[in-house]
């Protein structure tokens, strides 16, 4: 059948993992003659990308699922993603799905589409979910058309053997999967080709990239590897745990100045009862001694963390001792969020879960602290000159917005209008808030 005039749609909730699967999906797409369209828009095919990480991002999915529907009665509606793969009969049931696909064989969601199109529903099998057993290898799609060309996402692995005892995450991704490093390079070298200045290296559990592979590559070869290619501005990875933090990939980073002075290393609680409770393979000295030798050894480095609130049991003293905590790390930028009970993990079923009011004032203390200490950290930024890749430009101002390597939100202004988008450009810091700093462009540094 023709399918050049099909217009298909994506709505994606959740991490950068999914944000990639659905770009990836939408490149097949696109190869068999689709267009991509809006998800606001009308279409002929709507595709959810679920989240199961909390119990707000099932709520969203099915909402999102829902919506789709309403929208059209004679479009195909596609559940994918974490929370389609562990609650596939509930999605299929209650959402008006009518296709289910879960974290693997996004290959083969095309075709299934194209044969619904053809043979209308009730001939086709809706629900095409394995047990994530079954995904032994990587999923090995690219995503070189369907991101924007400043910043570009590149999964390099799937997959986490850790099962913390409040996570889906391995019930939803499955067993540790990396992705060859070969097809790494291979992709990275398009997406220079193509314009993006910017590689995030991505995974579910990005610290364990190359422990399945025969040839037993790591993260800081990868990072090595990507670093060296001709063209890539700057490499930033995505989370990784303070476990895997490896002298090798402090050495990488200091040796290679296109690597971000960036970590996203998740801490979840500065309590080490709590943590040892969750499952975390780490205590607070431990934890410490990570981001010391990150500290020492790349200059400059920022660290950003991800902290839990109200986990079951977390008494008032615990959640004060991880304020002390988190102080005393020093974020440059925290993600703060509340415990959410996910049916079939331990944490589920505990004891003492921690009511809601109780959870929701620890969440706003801690990230009155995080807002805190981002400034204070922004605040040594004013007076100083920063490199900033820009990614947003304002309508009808001379403003423009960018990160530095550190991960921090620069906006630009220049009398000369508003730089570039998809320029670097050199911003003298004059003033900051909690979420931003803000400076003048000194000018294009050339070319990069």
């Amino acid at each position: 059948m023709r399918t050049d005039s099909k217009k298909v749609a994506f709505y994606t909730l959740g991490c950068k993992v999914n944000q990639y699967d659905s770009a990836a999906v939408a490149a097949l797409f696109r190869k068999r003659g689709f267009e991509v369209v809006p998800f606001d828009e009308d279409a002929d095919v709507y595709i959810v990308n679920t989240c199961t990480i909390t119990a707000t991002g099932d709520a969203k999915s099915r909402q999102v699922l829902r919506r789709a529907r309403r929208k059209s009665d004679t479009a195909v509606v596609v559940a994918m993603g974490c929370y389609a793969q562990t609650d596939a009969g509930r999605v299929a049931r209650t959402t008006g799905a009518d296709l289910v696909f879960g974290t693997g064989d996004h290959h083969q969601i095309v075709d299934a589409v194209i044969d619904l199109l053809k043979v209308g529903r009730g001939n086709c099998e809706r629900i095409r979910v394995r047990p994530v057993c079954e995904y032994d290898s990587f999923q090995d799609l690219f995503a070189e058309d369907a991101l924007d060309r400043t910043r570009a996402l590149v999964k390099i692995q799937d997959g986490c053997d850790q099962y913390c005892t409040y996570c889906k995450v391995p019930y939803a991704r499955g067993r540790v999967r990396s992705r060859p490093l070969e097809s790494v390079v291979e992709q990275v070298k398009l997406l220079v080709d193509t314009g993006y200045k910017e590689i995030v290296l991505i995974g579910t559990h990005l610290g364990l990239y190359g422990r399945d592979l025969s040839d037993k590559k790591s993260l800081a070869s990868a990072a090595a590897a990507v670093a060296e290619i001709d063209g890539v501005y700057r490499v930033r990875f995505g989370s990784i745990e303070c476990t895997e933090v490896t002298p090798e990939l402090l050495d990488v980073m200091s040796s290679h100045g296109n690597i971000c002075r960036h970590l996203h290393i998740p801490l979840q609680s500065g309590d080490d009862s709590v943590l040892r409770r969750m499952g975390r393979p780490y205590d607070t000295r431990t934890y410490l001694e990570a981001i010391s030798a990150v500290r020492g050894r790349v200059e400059g480095c920022a660290i950003s963390t991800d902290v839990m609130m109200g986990f079951p049991g977390e008494t008032e003293s615990e959640f004060k001792q991880s304020m002390r905590f988190v102080e005393e790390c020093g974020f440059t930028r925290l993600h703060v969020f509340a415990y959410s009970r996910r049916p079939g993990t331990p944490a589920a079923d505990a004891e003492c879960q921690v009511a809601r009011d109780v959870k929701a004032r620890r969440v706003a203390e801690m990230a009155a602290l995080g807002r805190d200490l981002s400034l204070r950290y922004h605040q040594t930024m004013i007076g100083r000159s920063f490199e900033v890749l820009v990614e947003d430009v304002t309508p009808d101002t001379d403003m423009a917005f960018g990160y530095t390597d550190t991960y921090v939100k620069v906006g630009v202004s220049s009398g000369r209008g508003a730089p570039a988008r998809n320029t670097v450009v050199s911003v003298r810091v004059e003033s900051a808030d909690a979420e931003c700093v803000y400076g003048v462009d000194e000018g294009d540094i050339g070319p990069v």
